[in-house]
């Protein structure tokens, strides 16, 4: 899963890169005290070591691209997610992983639509991403 989710980084990044100067910067929003909280050690480690890797492989290329991570916890709810999701964007979000939950998911989607913010979620259902 860790390996999926970092490549997944590479993919997107690689493919988003169009000059040689440039941050990247990378949300995730994490659930630290909900239903999902045990997840968030790992969750974290993951998005690091891919930050960690993706600016290595930036530098062997001799290209001035940082990738930077924002990080917000959530408490599990759609209200929280929503909240970390603005001020993640606010920051200057280009990409946004998590939230973990379809809860969560519902409460952030309106700002991830409007600002037109791709979110990577492992485990939130398929039926959100589903235009009504």
């Amino acid at each position: 899963m860790n390996r999926l989710l970092g490549l997944l980084f590479v993919v997107i990044l690689l493919v988003s890169v169009v000059s040689a100067d440039k941050q990247i910067i990378i949300g995730a929003i994490i659930d630290k005290s909900g239903d999902t909280a045990s997840f968030a050690p790992g969750i974290e480690t993951t998005i690091d070591l891919a930050a960690s890797d993706l600016n290595d492989f930036y530098k062997k290329l001799n290209k001035n691209i940082t990738v930077v991570i924002k990080k917000e916890f959530t408490n599990g709810t759609s209200e929280s997610a929503a909240t970390a999701a603005e001020k993640l964007v606010s920051e200057g979000a280009q990409l946004i992983v998590g939230p973990t939950t379809s809860e969560e998911l519902s409460g952030c989607l309106q700002v991830l639509t409007r600002e037109k913010i791709l979110s990577i979620n492992k485990t939130s259902s398929v039926k959100l991403a589903m235009p009504e």
